[in-house]
């Protein structure tokens, strides 16, 4: 028997599937898995941080440690794992942006009145006065230099040897984050409740812009590895996920906590429960959420993204089925095929290049073929497998990793 083929002509998944000639119980059970199921990321990990207002968040390079910087100045390593203390480090002042370098060696920290560039274990090196509270931070790819945008919209380029200044130039408003791109440093820049504006810079920092929005109550940014994509935290708790080629809609869109705790921390009329602080993994595979309470979280975001470049394939529920399997594989393991599976993948597949993509499956996991040998007992390893593609930010066109052909 063949499966049953689902056409998906239009942007809307959930609607398309709607608009088919399905029983109601079957329409509300597929809308169920495409949009509040699939379409929604899975908490992995929580803990409270022992202090109101976590403001800054930073992975480390290899992605198993998070530093979180609060409002009453502690700096804080923990395990992404389980949310295990590793170090803190009192810097004495709130803390607003946090980012490490490269090599995971050092780490800076933006203050309301300086910034600090801290060892990696939380040691200071050196610090220099800045003119407004820091608000993003981003080292260059050698280490050698550090871009600071701060609350009065301007951004600074400066070495992190000295502090000495290299270049300064004004923004259009606020900078929320600073991130990588294929044509250059992108920054992320406007006011919480209006205008806001994904700006990407030339080595002569003409402004070209990108995308543009309207919100209101905007209250964290951060982009993805590459730029590619980006994350919004609101007020109410609410994050979104979007792509910076199409900013019209969200990819996904969740509130991070339950009304019950929404309620509980909204303490009087000019403390609303929101989301402060974003960060992405190296690999774009988690996304870490602070907020105004003493709460961090991380979200398993990969599968979500997975499933939005396929929402305008032609999916069977076999691919479905393959898309809610990742979905609830919460630590991205390597997921094992059965018969067939190969070649479900393959036609998750995106297709083109360059402008011209349409993404898939394979934008953001890796096919590949059995590894073992002929004494090999253990029925799994013969199968294929999906991994999820790891990000080189040496290539910022696209994430690394190759499929594996027979």
């Amino acid at each position: 028997m063949h499966a049953m083929e689902i056409e998906i002509p239009g942007e809307n998944v959930a609607q398309s599937l709607i608009e088919y000639a399905f029983p109601p119980e079957i329409q509300r059970g597929i809308t169920y898995y495409l949009e509040d199921e699939l379409l929604t990321p899975k908490n992995i990990a929580k803990w409270n941080t022992g202090s109101t207002g976590v403001m800054g968040l930073a992975y480390d390079p290899s992605g198993r440690s998070l530093a979180t910087g609060r409002f009453d100045g502690m700096v804080d390593i923990r395990s992404t794992e389980n949310g295990t203390p590793i170090k803190a480090w009192n810097t004495g002042s709130p803390v607003r942006a946090l980012v490490y370098s490269p090599d995971g060696e050092q780490i800076a920290i933006g203050h309301n009145d300086r910034v600090q560039i801290g060892s990696k274990d939380l040691t200071l090196i050196r610090e220099w006065e800045t003119l407004a509270p820091v608000s993003a931070l981003k080292f260059s790819h050698d280490g050698n230099s550090l871009t600071t945008g701060d609350f009065n919209a301007i951004a600074q380029l400066r070495s992190t040897k000295d502090g000495t200044l290299k270049t300064e130039w004004r923004t259009l408003g606020k900078v929320w984050a600073i991130g990588d791109h294929p044509d250059g440093p992108s920054v992320a820049t406007g006011e919480s409740n209006g205008d806001m504006f994904i700006v990407i810079n030339d080595a002569t920092k003409r402004d070209r812009c990108s995308c543009s929005w309207c919100s209101y109550s905007i209250s964290a940014f951060a982009f993805g590895p590459n730029s590619n994509f980006y994350a919004i935290g609101y007020e109410r708790e609410e994050v979104e996920i979007r792509s910076i080629t199409d900013s019209s809609r969200a990819i996904a869109k969740w509130v991070t906590r339950t009304e019950k705790d929404i309620e509980r921390q909204r303490w009087d009329i000019y403390n609303v429960p929101r989301v402060l602080a974003l960060a992405f993994d190296p690999n774009g595979h988690t996304l870490a959420t602070g907020h105004n309470d003493d709460m961090m979280q991380i979200w398993n975001i990969l599968p979500v993204l997975a499933a939005h470049a396929c929402k305008n394939k032609k999916l069977t529920f076999r691919h479905l089925l393959m898309l809610k399997e990742l979905h609830h594989n919460t630590t991205n393991k390597p997921l094992y095929l059965n018969a067939g599976g190969r070649y479900i993948f393959d036609s998750l597949r995106g297709t083109g290049d360059g402008a011209e993509r349409n993404p898939g499956i394979d934008d953001f996991y890796t096919l590949q073929k059995p590894k073992f040998n002929d004494t090999e007992t253990d029925e799994t390893k013969k199968r294929w497998r999906i991994v999820p593609k790891t990000f080189d930010p040496n290539n910022l066109e696209e994430h690394g990793g190759k499929d594996e052909k027979e």
